[in-house]
């Protein structure tokens, strides 16, 4: 990780230090595996903290927090990483790293941010469980098993510590329908916002709840 950054003894939160605005990117401890999840709860500044820090600010070290890829061991970064993760041609190599921010909008204190990378080459991200989009797209992933992706984070701004936190976003519903309806989670998660012109729906909710009125309603509506 940066020297901007202290990494608590667990290994599990990475905390900016108060006098940094820069050299505070951490990275994951293994590389990210397909259709793996990762989850990490944000820690903000106070909101007057945050107007009086951005005054200070240059527009480079607006926002909060960046989220990326690259395929550099980041055990070979030790003594070349840039100030700031974007742009990536202050990297050792521009070509293997791929860095997004995530709209400050979407980040509050105890939020908790999902990253999802699927075999489709696209990097998901959720906040709070709901679905929010894809901060990257078209990654090589014809590389991946040769080239693996290292996950990255590059704290700064509004942004004061992330922590690791175990992930299971796969809803209890669609687990107890067994091995059929985990394999469809996973390949709609994989398709993410992807137009379709044909899929298929899924309702669920307790007995009494309204399921089979509202079958009624989506075949009326679209049959």
């Amino acid at each position: 990780c940066g020297a901007g950054l202290s990494i608590a003894d667990d290994r599990l939160s990475a905390r900016r230090r108060d006098s940094c605005e820069c050299e505070a990117v951490a990275f994951s401890a293994e590389p990210l595996q397909l259709n793996q999840w990762a989850s990490f709860e944000l820690q903000q500044q106070q909101q007057k903290q945050r107007r009086e820090k951005r005054r200070e600010l240059e527009d480079a070290s607006a926002g909060g927090l960046r989220v990326g890829v690259t395929t550099l061991n980041p055990q070979s970064l030790q003594g070349r990483l840039p100030r700031y993760s974007y742009p990536p041609a202050d990297w050792p190599d521009e070509d293997a790293v791929w860095v997004q921010p995530v709209p400050e909008g979407e980040l509050h204190s105890g939020g908790r941010l999902t990253l999802h990378l699927n075999t489709s080459g696209q990097l998901h991200y959720f906040v709070d469980g709901e679905h929010r989009g894809s901060l990257l797209s078209y990654l090589p992933m014809r590389q991946a098993a040769q080239r693996p992706f290292w996950l990255l984070l590059d704290v700064y701004g509004s942004t004061r510590q992330v922590t690791s936190v175990p992930t299971n976003e796969t809803p209890m519903e669609i687990i107890s329908r067994g091995l059929g309806a985990l394999e469809a989670y996973h390949r709609a998660c994989e398709s993410g916002t992807k137009p379709t012109y044909r899929t298929r729906l899924m309702l669920l909710g307790p007995p009494g709840a309204g399921k089979s009125s509202l079958k009624r309603a989506l075949l009326g509506a679209f049959g």
